[in-house]
């Protein structure tokens, strides 16, 4: 385990001499997590990508996890770090674990009894810790299961485009305007439909271009794609 310290603020109340209804004080402290760390002996490669960018996914215990990436503001600050550093020794910095309000429908600014306890906090805490995995000192974060997204671009004729696009969200269907999306497990589907419907809108600069992104290791897993 790699032990992660974070910076917390919460409300705590008390009740003042000679006063009934409660006072509240903000706390601030310091309070610890831990991430699991294993060594790729313990998972299994699930999926390669190479779409925008070449990456691998790996499987563990039920999850997916992909390699953990810095955004540009962070490395422009600290320079050449590695993301497990970034998280270790300089998260409690930017810590986002401050008391939230738990339901907005009761919002009062002088009420803080609808705010977040430590307790909450730090529940918080170790769920978004168990989203995180690091493999031979590398961090990951889980991630949903890659597909192929058909989409469309612009008005047609080459404007905007017609794209077989990775994506690892499934939307509402409530959402979904012009989408077909495929299993990896079908990529020759999702280029014939691709190809359809760049040809359909006359996306000719689009036709014959598509071709497989996403590389499957584990055939066990394709039925997973028959529940989503």
């Amino acid at each position: 385990m790699i032990k992660v310290e974070f910076t917390i603020k919460y409300y705590e109340s008390y009740i003042p001499p000679r006063c009934r209804k409660p006072r509240y004080n903000e706390i601030t402290e310091s309070v610890f997590g831990n991430i699991r760390e294993v060594t790729m002996a313990d998972v299994k490669l699930a999926f390669g990508i190479d779409w925008a960018d070449k990456f691998n996914i790996y499987f563990y215990k039920g999850k997916l996890y992909k390699e953990f990436k810095l955004h540009s503001g962070l490395i422009e600050r600290y320079g050449d770090i590695s993301a497990l550093d970034w998280y270790v020794n300089h998260i409690k910095d930017y810590s986002s674990y401050y008391a939230k309000e738990k339901d907005w429908n009761n919002h009062n600014i002088f009420d803080y009894s609808n705010y977040e306890t430590r307790e909450d906090i730090i529940k918080r805490i170790k769920k978004n810790l168990s989203g995180l995995l690091v493999i031979d000192g590398v961090l990951y974060e889980s991630c949903g299961y890659p597909f192929y997204d058909v989409c469309t671009f612009g008005l047609g004729g080459n404007h905007g485009g017609t794209g077989m696009c990775v994506s690892y969200t499934y939307m509402p269907k409530i959402l979904r305007v012009k989408r077909w999306e495929y299993s990896p497990y079908k990529v020759e589907d999702a280029i014939a439909k691709a190809n359809e419907v760049a040809t359909n809108r006359l996306d000719t600069n689009d036709v014959g271009t598509f071709k497989q992104y996403i590389f499957c290791y584990l055939p066990e897993l394709e039925k997973k794609y028959s529940k989503r």
